[in-house]
């Protein structure tokens, strides 16, 4: 039972309760009065927030309401503080992540104050993320980045760990909350250690708690345990989807995301996490926890709120509990103490205990009354009439029948739901669509599943498959030299393709590009036919740029993107260089309350009757372009070379992830390459004409602005020249921009040719 107590214990006193809904409070720092929180036009400050006998306490002169802490809570969120007080609690317990109430409950929806703004939705669904914005730490050598690591490597976490369960290094945090209020939070520039735990495409932000003398930076001030943003539910399982595939010896239940990392980082890879000790595991997950293995385990906290927890799971489904020693709290303190070998020996006593555990007799009632339920008994006719999945690339849910069962197509849930009343059950769409976004539908990704099927192949390393695909295409000018550095590229963007699936670090940053003047020559067929049959419906060839929510949607729905005619698209350029280095997307899949953030797993190809289609907005390091003069017939053999060159890319991407990625020589060689396909400019063409880069001692000094007047004079006013692209053909041409000694402005050195 949540009281008022146990909440100001659990958030550490009346003031936090009070920062949660004005922000720029601070029970240290006297103000007068602060901007009032019940009235959207409060230009002078009216709210009072005062001390009184002990007790913190409110005044909003402007609306009249006034009270305790509870009482503030209360009217913000429209509830009644004398007849609601349970719901007040359980409103703040779910707004504030808690996680004192482990079982939902039924609550009253809290009504807004203000009149014209939308209502607040179940707190318990989740925080309202439609307005999220998450940035990641880019700069890994800045101090707080290396003390983001040397955080987690106390526990034996290392930077491939984090990556393994994507938990990543938040810098900035924005979003609205259920109140309304736009909340922001700058975590570089406070130099606070914060991390964000990925699970389905939902995140939690989470501070931990870290002492002053673990940093001797004086700018590090130390930092308490706290959730900034949460919008995952109870149903997401931390380290579900790493679990190892197959049959398992045990599964370990943990009780934090940390532990559960710190088990991994030591060996013990069949560990998982309810998020929290209060959390109990669902009729669903165990059931496929139980179709994985036959002993669960626990290893929680060894303080009183863990060790009744523990007592619950071994009383209500028979998870035995590992018990940590007395000198330690938990799993990640264990291993700074002991060794992988000692908790090996508690996990085998653990093991041993599981044949004897008895599952306490009222909850065995529980268990038999909650398989008679009406819940139970459509789930038990689908399961045996049907197979379901998620597909996690469209996010649709798709079914096939136990007699065909290749045969998946997307379900339509008022067919089911007839299906269900010819068979004599009658239930709700909501009963449905609830069995149906729960466990038992499994995930399934078709991507990953393609190029899995290659996981058991031994593969012939004396057969080039690839390099025959390579010789589908014949270039303008074949010689032994271009030829090869056609075969390299397509070989390197097909492991950076399958990488990008698999690794959302390591994203295909370059495009393939077949550029040929002639018409019919199957440039974009060939495009095409580069995706795998079997995923050819995750392939794009018309990705729509102007509206941003399906492009976006396009990243992470598709395995290949032909950006075909890529000449036409020079109006979109600087959309599509953000595309091929864009790693994660956020956005609000369709009929969905929440924005998730997935990762790309798109690649590019493209296609072009223009040859010299790039220009200084498209850039050059991105394109690897190639002009063709002819490309073969497409037969049944083709498509067979095709197959084993996947599965040969795959074969190179599990020997070494990173083979597909470019050398510096390969790199500088693009750009030399890539000269052949830009279209110059007339002031980049005046000025290779009219000035060379010149010295301080042999050159005259000129500005842009000068070497503007200067070209501008030469041609005459007929053509007009751009101030912009003189800056930039001097960056291109190799002219240093300097500050000039004497009259303190920048220019160049240059020296002028002959007109």
């Amino acid at each position: 039972m949540i009281t008022k107590e146990k909440i100001l214990e659990r958030v550490g006193g009346e003031e936090y309760l009070i920062r949660h809904l004005v922000p720029t409070f601070s029970s240290k720092v006297r103000k007068k009065n602060y901007k009032s929180i019940f009235s959207e036009k409060d230009d002078k400050p009216s709210m009072s927030i005062y001390k009184e006998r002990g007790v913190w306490k409110f005044k909003s002169f402007n609306t009249g309401h006034q009270g305790d802490v509870f009482r503030m809570w209360a009217d913000y969120y429209g509830l009644d503080c004398r007849t609601q007080f349970k719901e007040l609690l359980e409103l703040i317990d779910q707004e504030m992540c808690l996680g004192l109430n482990a079982e939902r409950k039924s609550i009253v929806t809290p009504k807004s104050i203000f009149p014209n703004s939308p209502t607040v939705k179940d707190p318990a669904a989740s925080f309202p993320s439609q307005t999220l914005r998450i940035e990641y730490m880019s700069d890994y050598e800045s101090f707080i980045s290396r003390l983001y690591l040397k955080y987690w490597l106390q526990y034996g976490i290392d930077q491939s760990v984090l990556e393994k369960f994507d938990v990543k290094q938040v810098s900035f945090l924005s979003y609205t909350a259920n109140s309304g209020r736009c909340l922001s939070f700058k975590y570089f520039e406070k130099h606070q250690v914060v991390s964000a735990y990925h699970i389905s495409g939902r995140v939690k932000v989470y501070i931990p708690e870290i002492a002053f003398s673990f940093s001797s930076d004086p700018y590090f001030k130390g930092q308490k345990k706290s959730f900034s943003y949460k919008n995952q539910n109870k149903d997401d399982v931390f380290g579900l989807v790493q679990l190892p595939e197959g049959n398992l010896d045990y599964i370990l239940f943990t009780a934090g995301e940390k532990d559960c990392m710190s088990a991994y980082a030591h060996g013990f890879s069949n560990v998982i996490s309810l998020q929290s000790e209060h959390q109990m595991p669902s009729e669903d997950l165990l059931r496929v926890l139980r179709s994985k293995t036959s002993v669960l385990l626990c290893c929680y906290d060894n303080d009183e709120a863990g060790k009744n927890a523990s007592k619950k799971l071994r009383d209500s489904f028979g998870i035995v509990s590992v018990q940590l020693p007395e000198d330690v709290k938990d799993i990640a303190e264990y291993f700074q103490r002991y060794t992988p070998n000692d908790f090996q020996l508690l996990l085998g006593y653990g093991v041993q205990q599981v044949q004897s555990i008895t599952v306490n007799p009222i909850d065995t009632h529980r268990v038999r009354r909650l398989s008679n339920t009406k819940r139970s008994k459509v789930k038990s006719y689908l399961s045996n009439k049907f197979n379901f999945r998620l597909n996690v690339v469209t996010q649709e849910r798709e079914m096939s029948t136990k007699r065909n069962p290749g045969l998946w197509e997307k379900i339509n849930v008022n067919e089911l739901r007839d299906n269900l009343d010819r068979h004599g059950f009658e239930c709700n769409l909501d009963l449905i669509n609830c069995i149906l976004k729960s466990f038992f539908v499994e995930r399934f990704n078709p991507i990953e599943a393609y190029f899995l099927t290659f996981e058991g192949n031994e593969f012939d390393d004396g057969k080039d498959y690839i390099r025959r695909l390579a010789h589908y295409v014949h270039l303008k000018d074949p010689t032994p030299f271009n030829t090869r550095y056609w075969y390299i590229h397509l070989k390197k963007w097909m492991i950076r393709a399958i990488r990008t699936v698999f690794e959302p670090e390591g994203i295909n940053k370059h495009a393939l590009i077949l550029c040929s003047p002639k018409e019919n020559i199957g440039k974009s067929y060939f495009c095409e036919f580069l995706c795998p049959l079997s995923l050819i419906r995750y392939y794009n060839s018309n990705p729509v740029i102007s509206n941003e929510k399906d492009a976006q949607k396009s990243l992470i729905r598709n395995f290949i993107i032909n950006l075909d005619e890529l000449h036409q698209l020079r109006s979109n350029a600087h959309v599509i260089k953000t595309w091929l280095s864009q790693r994660y997307v956020n956005i609000r899949l369709p009929y969905q309350e929440d924005e998730i953030t997935a990762s790309r797993i798109a690649s590019f190809l493209g296609s072009t009757n223009d040859v010299e289609f790039l220009r200084s907005d498209l850039g050059h390091s991105r394109w690897i372009s190639f002009e063709v003069e002819s490309i073969e017939y497409i037969d049944d053999e083709a498509k067979y070379i095709l197959e084993k060159s996947w599965e040969q890319a795959y074969h190179l991407y599990k020997l070494n992830p990173g083979s597909g990625e470019l050398s510096k020589e390969e790199l500088l060689e693009l750009s030399q390459r890539s000269d052949q396909f830009t279209t110059k400019s007339t002031e980049a063409e005046l000025m290779v004409q009219y000035l060379t880069p010149s010295t301080k001692e042999l050159g005259e000094f000129m500005t842009a602005t000068d070497i503007l007047r200067y070209l501008q004079e030469i041609v005459g006013i007929t053509i007009r020249l751009n101030t912009k692209l003189v800056g930039t053909s001097l960056r291109e041409a190799g002219f240093d921009r300097v500050m000039h000694s004497d009259i303190k402005r920048y220019g160049y050195f240059v020296q002028k040719g002959l007109i």
